[in-house]
This record gives C-alpha cells, structure tokens and sequence, in this order.
C-alpha cells in the first residue's frame, strides 16, 4: 500500500526532531515555572504582551509562510538543478530576510507606544500604573530578538530539507536557559523589574541562532546571503508566501486578538492564557510540530515525483499516529489539569486563584488539542503541492468565526469565553482543511481513519476510568495539593492511565502499539 521505509524515515525524522524538541520544552517548562513563582502578574502580563510582538513576526516570516513557501521550491531546485542552485537561493532569501527584519525591527522600537495602545485598549488594562509604560519598554527591547529569531527559523528549515532535525529543535532549549539565567538577576541590577526577562530573550536568540549557522556550516550547507533578484526560484517562493503569509498570519491574528480581548479583564488573564499555552503546546511539540516538520520535506518529494497515492498512505500513517498519541495526552490534560498546574506553577507570586484560573482554561484547551494535531499535518498537504492560498481563505475565516464567537462570549463568560471560541475555530479550521485535501489534492483514506477511531474508544474509555478512579481515591485521603503530592498524582496517575491505554490499544490490535511491541520483542530476541 505504500512504502513503509519512507515512512519509516518520516518517522525517525520526527522522532530525532521531537527529541531535540523535548529538550527545549523542558527548560521552556522551567523558565515559565520561573517567570511565575519570581514575577508579580503585573510584571508577568506586561512580559507575555509585549513578547507577543516579536513571535507574531518570527512565525510570519521565519517559521511560517516563508519557510512552507521555501522548503518545497528549495527541494525542488536541489533535485532537479543542483545543490548549487538550491544554495542560491536560499542565500537570496536570507538577504531579504534580513533586510525586512531589519526595517521591521527599527520601525517597532520608533512607534512602540502606539502598537501598544491598540494592542491593549482595555480598560483593566490601561487603569493599572506603570503596566503600559512597562510593556512599552520590554517590547522594545525584545524587538532586538526578531532579527536573530527569524534567521534561526529560516535556517531551521534548511536543516529539516537536509534531514537535520535534533540540533535544530534542541537550540530553543539553550534560548530557554539564557532567560531562565537573566530572570534571576536582582532587580536592583538591571533597574527595573522584568527588563532582565527581555534582555534574557534578545541574548537567548543570539545563541540559537549561532546553533543553526553552527549545524549548517558543519553539513556545508550554510546559505551565503546575496541581493540577486534574479536567483532561480526566488520569485515563486516570493509569490507563494503572499497567500501563505496570509494564511498562517491569520492564525496568528487571532492570538493578536485574544490578547485585545483579554485586555478588558482582571490582572493576570493574559499570564493564565500564556502559561495554559505554554502545557498545550508540549504535547503538540512532541505530536503535532515535530511531526509536521519531517513530514513536509517527504510530501514535497512525493507530489515533485506525481506520487500522489504514496502521499495518501503517508498522511494518513502519520494522522494515525498523531491520533494514538494525541487521545491520551487531551485525557490527561482535562482530567489532570489541576496537580498539573499546582506540580508546575503553585509557588511565590502565582497562587491558588491563579491555579483555578489557569486549570479551567488548560481543560477547555485540551478539546482543542486533537484539532491543532490535525491542523499540523493537513496543512503541510497544501503547502507541498505549493496551495498556498487555501489555507489562506480557510485562516481568513477562521479569525472572523473567532472575532465573532469572542467578542459575543468573552461578555458571558470572560476569560473562559475567549478559549472556548477557540477550540471551536480549531475545528472548523481542521474540517475546511480536511475538506479541502479531496478537492486540490485527492480522495484522503477517510473512512480507513475513521476505522481507526473506533479502535481508539475503548482504549480511552479505560484510561477515563483509570484517572477517575484514582482522583476519586486521592479525595477520599482528603490529600491537600502541594508540589509533591501533585506529583505524585500526575506521574503515576498519569502512567496507569497510559498504561491502560496502550494495553486496551494493543488487545484491539491499533497498529501503532503492534508496531511498537513487535519492535521491543525483537530487540529483547536479539540480546
């Protein structure tokens, strides 16, 4: 039906990638458990808001259109003109990169305190003294991070279309540490309380940039930039970006949006949204993004030989895959949400009410994590068959569904009104997506996927009944939730269930713990 040893190396791929990723998500894990016990949520609202700037244009036009615009026509260029070629024009577009970048960077620090007055018009937001004025200077500052950020994300993907994927994931783990070594610098040094959170950002981006040109010099593949707007190539990367811009700006607009949003409420929503964040996106690292980026490069191959059968079997091994990873984790997430939140974050500024918040938002996330899964390996469809303007339309309508689900229920039910128009624009960007891969790309194995659900039930439903059970034994103790007990809960909690879930997958026979079983039983043979 396909075959299985590209879709081996898809997956190896993505396993060394979400290693790499691994890594960087636990001091990422670290610095947030950091910013929350050190920080005020004055300090904290201010830091999220103004960080949000830069990571707006680094998805842009480092990790997003640009590089789904670019991995495709840079494989081209390798396989049909040569690596010279291919060098060529990766060289171009890092020049421009850099120029725009550049540009961008000055004109955000000039007009700083207008993008903030439209970022933040709330009320709540505004009343609080010293919160604007302190935004206001940390996105400066961190507007220094978007030149270094978006030449590490540029270069990231030219490891990825070079199968070089531990290296690059792992960079943000040292940029994690940097600010993780910059937050504990007293106040008294750096004058004002926070600036050591965006000083550690701009000095964190340096050095995970210089992992990349590090990797990409060692492969012999580092890009020399050149202004040559001649370079083959280069204006049909330029010309798919606009759509895909477009597209993946979108998505990014609404967190722009939710941040407007969540600037009419009580202090410290934008820190629980952020922190809700920063655990939903571990589990769609290690799933959905590692995944995604091995699989792009392999589906671009695929459409450039017209296999497009071939691309079938790989989406829909890999979407099965995503699926018998990404049920447990949304399970674990709503019913473990809060030892979750006390074992991460209970501690110095952040307390209990902060936990209550932040737990009712990470439980109305979890819903959304199988749709953002899904999102992640559809998208990469369209992008490797050079559709950039699909997922374009289907992002446009995605923020007016949120603009108008949020504005209606953020006054119903605040900061939880805000999320649940999220998880439900999560799904309609995954179902226009999915209905969009029959009409540009072909017949997608629906019903073999939805076979596939139904061998999952059961599985969940025990793991269901594993964590019930056990959150039902811990109350009757009357356990009062501190560091070590959420632990203790989240951990072996958190094991049984998975334990249950793969030994209920394996007796319905789901390929994917077969796979795994099989593989450890030759193994244990061969010893």
């Amino acid at each position: 039906m396909g075959n299985n040893k590209e879709n081996q190396e898809v997956r190896r791929s993505a396993g060394a990638m979400a290693v790499g990723t691994l890594g960087s998500r636990i001091l990422g894990l670290v610095r947030d458990i950091v910013l929350a016990a050190l920080f005020p949520n004055f300090v904290k609202d201010a830091f999220v808001v103004a960080f949000r700037l830069p990571n707006l244009f680094r998805r842009l036009l480092g990790e997003g259109s640009l590089s789904v615009s670019f991995i495709p026509v840079y494989v081209d260029q390798n396989e049909t003109s040569g690596i010279e070629s291919g060098q060529a024009l990766a060289g171009a577009i890092w020049c421009i990169l850099m120029m725009v970048t550049s540009i961008l960077s000055v004109l955000g620090i000039l007009f700083m305190p207008q993008i903030i007055e439209l970022l933040v018009p709330g009320k709540q937001y505004q009343a609080i003294v010293g919160k604007v004025d302190l935004t206001i200077l940390l996105a400066r500052v961190m507007f220094l991070y978007l030149f270094l950020v978006t030449s590490y994300a540029f270069l990231m993907a030219i490891c990825q279309s070079h199968k070089k994927f531990f290296l690059p994931a792992l960079a943000p783990a040292f940029f994690n540490l940097m600010v993780i070594l910059f937050a504990v610098v007293p106040n008294e040094i750096v004058g004002t309380q926070g600036l050591q959170l965006a000083l550690g950002v701009v000095f964190g981006g340096g050095v995970q940039a210089a992992i990349v040109i590090w990797q990409l010099r060692k492969i012999k593949k580092l890009p020399r930039p050149h202004l040559n707007l001649k370079t083959p190539g280069l204006k049909k990367v330029l010309i798919n970006m606009l759509p895909g811009m477009a597209g993946l700006g979108g998505i990014q607009f609404i967190g722009i949006i939710n941040v407007i949003f969540a600037s009419q409420l009580e202090q410290g929503s934008h820190t629980y949204i952020y922190f809700a964040d920063r655990i939903l996106e571990l589990p769609m690292s290690l799933i959905a993004i590692s995944l995604g980026a091995a699989l792009l490069p392999q589906l671009s191959a695929q459409w450039a030989r017209g296999d497009v059968q071939q691309m079938h079997f790989t989406a829909l091994s890999q979407m099965k895959l995503l699926f018998f990873l990404s049920i447990p984790c949304a399970i674990g997430m709503y019913l473990l949400a809060e030892p979750i939140v006390v074992m991460l974050f209970k501690r110095g500024e952040f307390n209990s009410t902060d936990v209550e918040q932040t737990m009712r938002v990470i439980q109305i996330y979890s819903y959304m994590l199988l749709a953002s899964s899904m999102v992640r390996v559809l998208a990469p469809s369209f992008y490797a068959i050079k559709n950039t303007w699909y997922p374009a339309l289907v992002s446009a309508i995605c923020v007016l569904v949120h603009m108008v689900l949020a504005s209606q229920w953020v006054d119903q039910w605040g900061l939880q009104g805000i999320v649940y128009s999220l998880v439900v624009t999560g799904f309609v960007n995954a179902s226009l997506l999915l209905a969009g891969y029959f009409r540009f790309i072909g017949k997608f194995p629906i019903f073999d996927l939805i076979t596939y659900w139904l061998k999952l039930i059961v599985p969940s439903v025990v793991m269901v009944g594993v964590l019930l059970g056990i959150l039902h034994f811990v109350n009757l103790l009357q356990v009062e939730l501190r560091f070590l007990s959420a632990f203790i809960i989240v951990i072996i909690g958190g094991g049984l269930s998975v334990l249950a879930y793969s030994a209920m997958a394996y007796v319905f026979k789901s390929e994917e713990v077969v796979q795994i079983v099989t593989l450890f039983r030759r193994k244990l043979l061969r010893k």
